[in-house]
Protein backbone atom coordinates (compact mmCIF):
# COMPACT_ATOMS: atom_id res chain seq x y z
CA UNK A 1 0.00 0.00 0.00
CA UNK A 2 1.89 3.09 -1.16
CA UNK A 3 -0.04 5.78 0.68
CA UNK A 4 1.30 5.14 4.20
CA UNK A 5 4.74 4.07 3.11
CA UNK A 6 5.96 5.94 0.10
CA UNK A 7 8.75 7.68 1.98
CA UNK A 8 11.19 4.87 2.59
CA UNK A 9 13.65 5.55 5.40
CA UNK A 10 16.93 6.32 3.64
CA UNK A 11 18.09 2.86 2.69
CA UNK A 12 21.15 2.35 0.53
CA UNK A 13 20.27 1.31 -3.01
CA UNK A 14 22.64 -1.64 -2.52
CA UNK A 15 21.20 -2.83 0.81
CA UNK A 16 19.29 -5.63 -0.89
CA UNK A 17 22.61 -7.20 -1.93
CA UNK A 18 23.46 -7.72 1.74
CA UNK A 19 20.03 -9.18 2.41
CA UNK A 20 20.19 -11.50 -0.62
CA UNK A 21 23.44 -12.93 0.68
CA UNK A 22 21.40 -14.56 3.41
CA UNK A 23 19.79 -16.83 0.82
CA UNK A 24 22.77 -17.44 -1.44
CA UNK A 25 22.71 -14.25 -3.52
CA UNK A 26 19.90 -15.39 -5.84
CA UNK A 27 16.94 -13.28 -6.82
CA UNK A 28 13.71 -14.63 -5.40
CA UNK A 29 10.80 -15.34 -7.77
CA UNK A 30 9.11 -12.19 -6.46
CA UNK A 31 12.17 -10.07 -7.17
CA UNK A 32 12.36 -11.44 -10.69
CA UNK A 33 8.66 -10.81 -11.35
CA UNK A 34 8.82 -7.23 -10.10
CA UNK A 35 12.02 -6.24 -11.93
CA UNK A 36 10.38 -4.46 -14.83
CA UNK A 37 9.72 -1.00 -16.20
CA UNK A 38 6.63 1.06 -15.48
CA UNK A 39 5.25 3.99 -17.46
CA UNK A 40 2.27 6.15 -16.52
CA UNK A 41 -0.71 6.23 -18.85
CA UNK A 42 0.25 9.58 -20.35
CA UNK A 43 3.90 8.59 -20.75
CA UNK A 44 5.13 11.46 -18.58
CA UNK A 45 6.82 9.36 -15.88
CA UNK A 46 8.66 6.10 -16.26
CA UNK A 47 10.76 4.17 -13.81
CA UNK A 48 12.45 0.81 -13.41
CA UNK A 49 12.25 -1.43 -10.38
CA UNK A 50 15.92 -2.11 -9.71
CA UNK A 51 15.67 -4.57 -6.84
CA UNK A 52 13.45 -5.60 -3.98
CA UNK A 53 14.12 -5.94 -0.29
CA UNK A 54 12.08 -7.19 2.63
CA UNK A 55 12.48 -5.27 5.85
CA UNK A 56 11.72 -6.91 9.16
CA UNK A 57 11.55 -4.39 11.96
CA UNK A 58 10.91 -5.46 15.56
CA UNK A 59 7.51 -4.33 16.75
CA UNK A 60 6.47 -3.03 13.33
CA UNK A 61 4.75 -4.45 10.32
CA UNK A 62 6.91 -5.99 7.66
CA UNK A 63 7.55 -3.93 4.57
CA UNK A 64 8.53 -4.70 1.03
CA UNK A 65 10.95 -1.98 -0.05
CA UNK A 66 11.05 -1.51 -3.83
CA UNK A 67 13.82 0.85 -4.99
CA UNK A 68 13.19 2.27 -8.45
CA UNK A 69 15.34 4.08 -10.97
CA UNK A 70 14.17 6.85 -13.28
CA UNK A 71 11.41 9.37 -12.89
CA UNK A 72 10.83 12.81 -14.32
CA UNK A 73 12.19 13.40 -17.85
CA UNK A 74 15.54 15.14 -17.70
CA UNK A 75 16.30 13.72 -14.25
CA UNK A 76 16.76 10.07 -15.14
CA UNK A 77 19.51 9.44 -12.58
CA UNK A 78 17.28 9.81 -9.54
CA UNK A 79 16.66 6.82 -7.32
CA UNK A 80 13.39 6.58 -5.44
CA UNK A 81 12.10 4.00 -3.03
CA UNK A 82 8.58 2.84 -2.40
CA UNK A 83 7.82 0.96 0.79
CA UNK A 84 4.76 -1.25 0.81
CA UNK A 85 3.62 -2.01 4.38
CA UNK A 86 2.09 -5.46 4.57
CA UNK A 87 -0.52 -6.23 7.20
CA UNK A 88 -0.20 -9.96 6.58
CA UNK A 89 3.35 -11.00 7.47
CA UNK A 90 3.01 -14.15 5.38
CA UNK A 91 3.04 -11.99 2.24
CA UNK A 92 6.45 -10.67 3.24
CA UNK A 93 7.59 -14.28 3.51
CA UNK A 94 6.29 -14.86 -0.04
CA UNK A 95 8.44 -11.97 -1.26
CA UNK A 96 11.55 -13.32 0.44
CA UNK A 97 11.03 -17.01 -0.33
CA UNK A 98 13.06 -18.85 -2.94
CA UNK A 99 10.15 -21.26 -3.48
CA UNK A 100 6.86 -19.43 -2.74
CA UNK A 101 3.50 -21.06 -3.28
CA UNK A 102 2.29 -20.01 -6.76
CA UNK A 103 -1.24 -19.24 -5.57
CA UNK A 104 0.25 -16.80 -3.05
CA UNK A 105 2.90 -15.28 -5.31
CA UNK A 106 0.76 -14.46 -8.36
CA UNK A 107 -1.93 -12.36 -6.59
CA UNK A 108 0.74 -10.49 -4.64
CA UNK A 109 2.79 -9.64 -7.74
CA UNK A 110 -0.32 -8.46 -9.59
CA UNK A 111 -1.32 -6.28 -6.64
CA UNK A 112 2.14 -4.72 -6.34
CA UNK A 113 2.13 -4.04 -10.10
CA UNK A 114 -1.19 -2.20 -9.72
CA UNK A 115 0.09 -0.23 -6.72
CA UNK A 116 3.25 0.82 -8.54
CA UNK A 117 1.30 1.92 -11.62
CA UNK A 118 -0.99 4.00 -9.43
CA UNK A 119 2.02 5.43 -7.59
CA UNK A 120 3.64 6.44 -10.87
CA UNK A 121 0.43 8.00 -12.13
CA UNK A 122 0.03 10.04 -8.98
CA UNK A 123 3.63 11.29 -9.31
CA UNK A 124 2.76 12.54 -12.78
CA UNK A 125 0.03 14.85 -11.47
CA UNK A 126 0.27 18.07 -9.46
CA UNK A 127 2.45 18.43 -6.38
CA UNK A 128 -0.61 18.74 -4.16
CA UNK A 129 -1.67 15.25 -5.17
CA UNK A 130 1.68 13.60 -4.51
CA UNK A 131 0.57 12.17 -1.19
CA UNK A 132 3.15 9.48 -1.10
CA UNK A 133 5.82 10.54 -3.57
CA UNK A 134 9.31 10.15 -2.15
CA UNK A 135 10.64 13.50 -0.90
CA UNK A 136 14.22 14.54 -1.60
CA UNK A 137 16.09 15.94 1.39
CA UNK A 138 19.56 16.10 -0.05
CA UNK A 139 21.55 13.19 -1.37
CA UNK A 140 24.83 11.46 -1.95
CA UNK A 141 26.57 9.76 -4.83
CA UNK A 142 26.24 6.01 -5.01
CA UNK A 143 29.17 3.80 -5.96
CA UNK A 144 28.14 3.93 -9.62
CA UNK A 145 28.23 7.73 -9.59
CA UNK A 146 24.51 8.29 -9.79
CA UNK A 147 22.73 10.73 -7.55
CA UNK A 148 21.03 8.83 -4.73
CA UNK A 149 18.77 11.17 -2.73
CA UNK A 150 18.01 10.29 0.84
CA UNK A 151 14.35 9.86 1.63
CA UNK A 152 12.24 11.86 4.03
CA UNK A 153 11.27 10.20 7.30
CA UNK A 154 8.40 12.66 7.81
CA UNK A 155 5.24 10.74 8.76
CA UNK A 156 2.94 10.22 5.77
CA UNK A 157 -0.05 12.53 5.41
CA UNK A 158 -3.33 11.36 6.82
CA UNK A 159 -5.98 11.00 7.70
CA UNK A 160 -5.84 7.53 9.19
CA UNK A 161 -8.59 5.42 7.59
CA UNK A 162 -9.94 2.13 8.85
CA UNK A 163 -12.54 -0.28 7.55
CA UNK A 164 -15.06 1.06 10.06
CA UNK A 165 -14.32 4.75 9.44
CA UNK A 166 -14.57 4.30 5.69
CA UNK A 167 -17.86 2.42 5.99
CA UNK A 168 -19.29 5.15 8.21
CA UNK A 169 -18.33 7.92 5.78
CA UNK A 170 -19.63 5.96 2.80
CA UNK A 171 -22.99 5.71 4.55
CA UNK A 172 -22.86 9.43 5.30
CA UNK A 173 -22.62 10.31 1.58
CA UNK A 174 -25.65 8.18 0.82
CA UNK A 175 -24.62 4.61 -0.05
CA UNK A 176 -27.49 2.23 0.65
CA UNK A 177 -27.70 -1.46 1.56
CA UNK A 178 -28.83 -3.65 -1.32
CA UNK A 179 -27.95 -1.33 -4.18
CA UNK A 180 -25.72 -2.01 -7.17
CA UNK A 181 -22.71 0.28 -7.24
CA UNK A 182 -20.07 0.90 -9.92
CA UNK A 183 -16.94 2.29 -8.25
CA UNK A 184 -14.06 4.18 -9.83
CA UNK A 185 -11.40 4.72 -7.19
CA UNK A 186 -7.97 5.96 -6.19
CA UNK A 187 -6.52 4.33 -3.10
CA UNK A 188 -3.89 7.02 -2.67
CA UNK A 189 -6.48 9.80 -2.48
CA UNK A 190 -7.91 8.44 0.76
CA UNK A 191 -4.90 8.96 3.02
CA UNK A 192 -3.29 6.36 5.28
CA UNK A 193 -5.49 3.28 4.88
CA UNK A 194 -4.99 0.68 7.59
CA UNK A 195 -5.33 -2.58 5.71
CA UNK A 196 -4.76 -1.12 2.26
CA UNK A 197 -7.12 -1.80 -0.64
CA UNK A 198 -8.63 -4.80 1.13
CA UNK A 199 -9.97 -2.53 3.87
CA UNK A 200 -11.63 -0.31 1.25
CA UNK A 201 -13.30 -3.30 -0.42
CA UNK A 202 -14.52 -4.60 2.93
CA UNK A 203 -15.93 -1.18 3.83
CA UNK A 204 -17.85 -1.02 0.55
CA UNK A 205 -19.20 -4.54 1.06
CA UNK A 206 -20.15 -3.71 4.66
CA UNK A 207 -22.31 -0.84 3.45
CA UNK A 208 -23.85 -2.67 0.48
CA UNK A 209 -24.65 -5.73 2.57
CA UNK A 210 -25.45 -9.25 1.40
CA UNK A 211 -28.08 -8.00 -1.06
CA UNK A 212 -25.85 -5.37 -2.68
CA UNK A 213 -23.47 -5.78 -5.61
CA UNK A 214 -20.11 -4.09 -5.99
CA UNK A 215 -18.80 -3.57 -9.55
CA UNK A 216 -15.41 -2.22 -10.64
CA UNK A 217 -13.61 -1.82 -13.99
CA UNK A 218 -10.87 -4.45 -14.41
CA UNK A 219 -9.55 -3.28 -17.75
CA UNK A 220 -6.47 -4.73 -19.41
CA UNK A 221 -5.89 -2.49 -22.38
CA UNK A 222 -2.36 -3.72 -22.97
CA UNK A 223 -3.92 -6.73 -24.74
CA UNK A 224 -4.21 -4.74 -27.95
CA UNK A 225 -2.55 -4.03 -31.28
CA UNK A 226 0.94 -2.57 -30.68
CA UNK A 227 0.45 -0.38 -33.75
CA UNK A 228 -1.87 1.75 -31.60
CA UNK A 229 0.39 2.03 -28.55
CA UNK A 230 1.71 5.47 -27.68
CA UNK A 231 2.54 5.45 -23.97
CA UNK A 232 5.07 4.19 -24.72
CA UNK A 233 5.16 3.11 -28.33
CA UNK A 234 7.28 0.18 -29.46
CA UNK A 235 9.35 -0.25 -32.64
CA UNK A 236 7.36 -1.35 -35.67
CA UNK A 237 9.79 -4.24 -36.11
CA UNK A 238 8.40 -5.74 -32.90
CA UNK A 239 4.73 -5.61 -33.85
CA UNK A 240 4.45 -9.00 -35.53
CA UNK A 241 6.20 -10.78 -32.66
CA UNK A 242 4.00 -9.04 -30.10
CA UNK A 243 0.84 -10.03 -31.95
CA UNK A 244 2.08 -13.61 -32.14
CA UNK A 245 3.13 -13.77 -28.50
CA UNK A 246 0.62 -11.67 -26.56
CA UNK A 247 -0.83 -13.72 -23.72
CA UNK A 248 -4.51 -14.46 -24.29
CA UNK A 249 -7.07 -12.97 -21.95
CA UNK A 250 -8.03 -15.17 -19.02
CA UNK A 251 -10.63 -13.68 -16.65
CA UNK A 252 -9.12 -15.68 -13.79
CA UNK A 253 -5.52 -14.54 -14.13
CA UNK A 254 -5.11 -11.54 -16.45
CA UNK A 255 -4.10 -8.59 -14.24
CA UNK A 256 -5.70 -5.19 -14.48
CA UNK A 257 -3.84 -2.25 -15.95
CA UNK A 258 -4.21 1.44 -15.14
CA UNK A 259 -7.31 1.19 -12.92
CA UNK A 260 -5.59 1.09 -9.53
CA UNK A 261 -5.18 -1.24 -6.59
CA UNK A 262 -8.80 -1.45 -5.46
CA UNK A 263 -10.13 -3.06 -8.70
CA UNK A 264 -7.16 -5.45 -8.70
CA UNK A 265 -8.13 -6.47 -5.16
CA UNK A 266 -11.77 -6.97 -6.14
CA UNK A 267 -10.69 -9.12 -9.10
CA UNK A 268 -8.93 -11.50 -6.71
CA UNK A 269 -11.69 -11.44 -4.06
CA UNK A 270 -13.26 -14.77 -3.08
CA UNK A 271 -16.45 -15.23 -5.07
CA UNK A 272 -15.74 -12.39 -7.52
CA UNK A 273 -16.76 -12.84 -11.16
CA UNK A 274 -15.33 -11.09 -14.22
CA UNK A 275 -16.71 -10.37 -17.67
CA UNK A 276 -15.30 -11.82 -20.87
CA UNK A 277 -13.93 -8.85 -22.81
CA UNK A 278 -10.12 -9.00 -23.11
CA UNK A 279 -9.67 -5.22 -22.82
CA UNK A 280 -12.61 -3.67 -20.96
CA UNK A 281 -13.77 -6.28 -18.48
CA UNK A 282 -15.59 -5.56 -15.23
CA UNK A 283 -15.55 -7.57 -12.00
CA UNK A 284 -18.39 -7.85 -9.51
CA UNK A 285 -19.15 -9.27 -6.08
CA UNK A 286 -22.75 -9.87 -5.07
CA UNK A 287 -26.03 -11.47 -6.10
CA UNK A 288 -26.38 -9.51 -9.37
CA UNK A 289 -22.86 -10.25 -10.59
CA UNK A 290 -23.81 -12.76 -13.28
CA UNK A 291 -26.72 -10.64 -14.50
CA UNK A 292 -24.36 -7.72 -15.01
CA UNK A 293 -21.31 -9.52 -16.37
CA UNK A 294 -22.63 -12.28 -18.60
CA UNK A 295 -22.71 -11.74 -22.34
CA UNK A 296 -19.94 -9.15 -22.67
CA UNK A 297 -19.43 -9.36 -26.42
CA UNK A 298 -15.99 -9.18 -28.02
CA UNK A 299 -17.18 -6.55 -30.52
CA UNK A 300 -18.67 -4.31 -27.80
CA UNK A 301 -16.13 -2.83 -25.41
CA UNK A 302 -18.44 -0.48 -23.52
CA UNK A 303 -21.75 -0.49 -25.36
CA UNK A 304 -25.11 -2.25 -25.42
CA UNK A 305 -23.63 -5.73 -24.98
CA UNK A 306 -21.34 -4.72 -22.12
CA UNK A 307 -21.85 -4.64 -18.34
CA UNK A 308 -22.53 -0.90 -18.57
CA UNK A 309 -25.87 -1.50 -20.28
CA UNK A 310 -26.78 -4.15 -17.71
CA UNK A 311 -25.87 -1.72 -14.92
CA UNK A 312 -28.27 0.74 -16.52
CA UNK A 313 -30.97 -1.97 -16.53
CA UNK A 314 -30.66 -2.50 -12.76
CA UNK A 315 -30.60 1.25 -12.00
CA UNK A 316 -27.06 1.20 -10.62
CA UNK A 317 -25.32 4.22 -9.19
CA UNK A 318 -21.75 5.38 -9.73
CA UNK A 319 -19.29 6.31 -7.01
CA UNK A 320 -16.24 8.35 -8.03
CA UNK A 321 -13.96 7.89 -5.02
CA UNK A 322 -10.97 10.19 -5.38
CA UNK A 323 -11.21 10.21 -9.18
CA UNK A 324 -12.56 12.69 -11.70
CA UNK A 325 -15.08 12.35 -14.49
CA UNK A 326 -12.32 11.33 -16.88
CA UNK A 327 -12.64 7.92 -15.19
CA UNK A 328 -16.39 7.66 -15.68
CA UNK A 329 -16.72 4.70 -18.05
CA UNK A 330 -20.51 5.08 -18.20
CA UNK A 331 -20.04 8.07 -20.52
CA UNK A 332 -18.72 5.62 -23.12
CA UNK A 333 -22.10 3.90 -23.24
CA UNK A 334 -23.49 7.17 -24.59
CA UNK A 335 -20.91 7.09 -27.41
CA UNK A 336 -22.57 3.94 -28.72
CA UNK A 337 -25.88 5.81 -28.94
CA UNK A 338 -24.73 8.65 -31.15
CA UNK A 339 -23.34 8.43 -34.70
CA UNK A 340 -19.78 7.17 -34.54
CA UNK A 341 -17.43 5.37 -36.92
CA UNK A 342 -16.44 1.75 -36.64
CA UNK A 343 -12.81 0.77 -36.14
CA UNK A 344 -10.75 -2.41 -36.04
CA UNK A 345 -9.94 -3.65 -32.54
CA UNK A 346 -7.47 -6.51 -32.02
CA UNK A 347 -6.51 -8.70 -29.06
CA UNK A 348 -5.44 -12.20 -28.05
CA UNK A 349 -8.09 -14.63 -26.80
CA UNK A 350 -8.49 -18.31 -26.04
CA UNK A 351 -10.80 -20.38 -28.23
CA UNK A 352 -11.66 -24.10 -28.16
CA UNK A 353 -8.90 -24.47 -30.77
CA UNK A 354 -6.34 -22.59 -28.66
CA UNK A 355 -4.88 -19.09 -28.57
CA UNK A 356 -5.89 -16.75 -31.38
CA UNK A 357 -5.09 -13.16 -32.37
CA UNK A 358 -8.48 -11.71 -33.28
CA UNK A 359 -9.68 -8.51 -34.94
CA UNK A 360 -13.27 -7.30 -34.64
CA UNK A 361 -15.16 -4.16 -35.67
CA UNK A 362 -16.29 -1.95 -32.82
CA UNK A 363 -17.45 1.60 -32.19
CA UNK A 364 -14.64 4.13 -31.88
CA UNK A 365 -14.44 5.54 -28.36
CA UNK A 366 -12.37 8.18 -26.60
CA UNK A 367 -12.43 9.89 -23.22
CA UNK A 368 -11.52 13.26 -24.75
CA UNK A 369 -13.74 15.93 -23.23
CA UNK A 370 -15.02 13.81 -20.35
CA UNK A 371 -13.77 16.40 -17.84
CA UNK A 372 -15.86 19.12 -19.51
CA UNK A 373 -18.80 16.75 -19.87
CA UNK A 374 -18.58 15.89 -16.17
CA UNK A 375 -18.40 19.54 -15.14
CA UNK A 376 -21.53 20.32 -17.13
CA UNK A 377 -23.33 17.24 -15.80
CA UNK A 378 -22.45 18.21 -12.24
CA UNK A 379 -23.88 21.70 -12.69
CA UNK A 380 -27.15 20.63 -14.24
CA UNK A 381 -28.03 17.27 -12.69
CA UNK A 382 -28.36 16.02 -9.09
CA UNK A 383 -25.08 14.67 -7.75
CA UNK A 384 -24.22 13.95 -4.13
CA UNK A 385 -20.81 15.32 -3.22
CA UNK A 386 -18.88 14.71 -0.04
CA UNK A 387 -15.62 13.42 1.32
CA UNK A 388 -14.52 9.97 2.34
CA UNK A 389 -11.34 10.28 4.36
CA UNK A 390 -9.20 12.69 2.29
CA UNK A 391 -10.88 11.79 -1.01
CA UNK A 392 -13.50 13.81 -2.82
CA UNK A 393 -16.49 11.58 -3.54
CA UNK A 394 -19.31 11.93 -6.06
CA UNK A 395 -22.38 9.68 -6.10
CA UNK A 396 -24.94 9.74 -8.91
CA UNK A 397 -27.27 7.72 -11.11
CA UNK A 398 -25.66 5.83 -13.98
CA UNK A 399 -28.84 6.12 -16.03
CA UNK A 400 -28.89 9.89 -15.56
CA UNK A 401 -25.21 10.20 -16.46
CA UNK A 402 -25.61 8.21 -19.70
CA UNK A 403 -28.72 10.13 -20.77
CA UNK A 404 -27.03 13.48 -20.15
CA UNK A 405 -23.83 12.39 -21.92
CA UNK A 406 -25.74 11.25 -24.98
CA UNK A 407 -27.15 14.75 -25.51
CA UNK A 408 -23.95 16.58 -24.54
CA UNK A 409 -21.66 14.50 -26.75
CA UNK A 410 -23.95 14.90 -29.76
CA UNK A 411 -23.71 18.67 -29.35
CA UNK A 412 -20.04 19.07 -28.44
CA UNK A 413 -18.10 16.33 -30.17
CA UNK A 414 -16.54 17.37 -33.47
CA UNK A 415 -17.76 15.53 -36.53
CA UNK A 416 -14.33 13.97 -36.99
CA UNK A 417 -14.09 10.35 -35.89
CA UNK A 418 -12.91 9.66 -32.34
CA UNK A 419 -9.77 7.62 -31.97
CA UNK A 420 -9.85 4.15 -30.42
CA UNK A 421 -9.26 4.33 -26.65
CA UNK A 422 -6.54 1.96 -25.50
CA UNK A 423 -5.01 1.95 -22.03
Amino acid sequence: QPSPGAESPGRSPHSSERERSAHGGSDTPAEQALARSYTTGDGSVSFDVTDLTVERRPGRRRCAGIPTHGGTPGRQDERWAVALPLEDSSFADVLASLAPEPDRLQPLVHLVHALLEEWGTRRATTDSRRRWAAAKTGGTRSSDGRHSPTMSTTPPPGPLCTRDSLASELRDIGLRPGETLLVHSSLSSLGWVCGGPGAVVLALLDVLGDDGTLVVPTHSGDNSDPANWNSPSVPEAWWADIRASMLPYDPRTTPTRGVGAIPETVRNWPGAARSAHPQTSFAAIGPRASTILDGHALHCRLGERSPLARLEDVRARILLLGTGFESCTAFHLAEYRIPAPQVDNSFAIMTPQGRRWTTVRDTAITDDGFDDLGAAFEQERPITRGTVAAAEARLFSLTDAVAYAQVWLAEHRPSAAPIPMLS
